[in-house]
């Protein structure tokens, strides 16, 4: 592939020709598994080398080249969002959040369901060089506790209906991590300040990570055989992997996925639409009366 930052051309790995991209399958021309004399399966090299400027760069600078589109309409109101604005919130958030003293060395939580405004923190952690770690609201205090002792976090971003979550598992941690607050608070920052102008917002580049296999991302473990414990992806892997499923040859023009960031497919689907340009349709979370009625909406 000649432009690295352009996957959006890839064709289906599976057809002759075609670069080999799948990361645990490697098929020949005619779409058979190949095996090493050990009975392994063979994994082909990535045919694509992520941008050295890591994850930041590249959200940036997609969306920059799609900033006309639509990058995420709210399904229940029907509102839209397009990459312009997204992008913008996301810088000004990043600026924020620098001035708050948040560096490359900290690591930036999410405890949130979907809507138009939860993926902006997220992405604005990569800009600034930090790690991010999301959380579910529909966690336990226990587990909320303990993986909030695993990645101790400088700021954390929260809905209003998982705030006394976040208060009773910071006040147990005895942690000074800054609450902010998606909605009205009186006690906490709220969101909105976040996205006020800021000076330098015209100018502002991200900041590229020292190496692309710094951390960029820590998702959690399922907790099938013990408490769920910290899984530390770095820029090159999530880049890679994010290729990867764009070349299996689905149609992402419209993503419907109704999991949190908490969970690696919802990272990977926000990763696929910022590249690709594509939509994402949000809901808070899995509602059954309004499934297929936003199936035929949007089909």
């Amino acid at each position: 592939m000649d432009n690295p930052s352009d996957p959006i051309k890839l064709q289906h790995p599976a057809k002759a020709g075609a670069p080999q991209l799948y990361p645990m399958l490697s098929v020949d021309a005619q779409g058979e598994k190949r095996s090493n004399n050990e009975g392994k399966i063979i994994t082909p090299h990535l045919n694509y080398a992520p941008d050295e400027r890591g994850l930041g760069y590249v959200y940036f600078t997609h969306m920059q080249k799609h900033q006309n589109k639509t990058v995420q309409i709210d399904a229940l109101s029907g509102e839209k969002d397009t990459f312009s604005s997204l992008l913008q919130r996301c810088i000004r958030t990043a600026i924020t959040m620098r001035s708050k003293g948040i560096t490359p060395d900290d690591t930036v939580t999410l405890c949130t369901f979907n809507h138009l405004n939860s993926v902006v923190p997220y992405i604005s952690t990569f800009f600034i060089g930090a790690k991010v770690a999301s959380l579910d609201p529909t966690l336990s205090l226990a587990d909320t506790i303990h993986l909030l002792k695993q990645v101790t976090p400088k700021i954390i971003f929260v809905i209003p209906e998982a705030l006394e979550l976040i208060e009773k598992a910071k006040e147990e941690i005895s942690s000074d991590t800054k609450i902010v607050v998606f909605g009205e608070t009186q006690k906490h920052t709220k969101f909105s300040d976040f996205l006020q102008p800021k000076d330098g917002e015209d100018s502002f580049e991200p900041v590229a990570p020292k190496s692309l296999f710094d951390t960029a991302i820590i998702f959690f473990s399922s907790g099938t055989s013990g408490m769920p414990k910290g899984i530390c992806v770095n820029h090159y892997g999530f880049l890679g992997q994010t290729i990867s499923v764009m070349s299996l040859g689905l149609d992402h023009d419209i993503i419907l996925a109704f999991a949190s960031l908490y969970w690696i497919t919802s990272a990977i689907y926000w990763s696929i639409c910022i590249i690709g340009g594509t939509t994402r349709l949000i809901l808070p979370k899995f509602d059954p009366t309004v499934f297929w009625e936003i199936i035929h909406k949007f089909k």
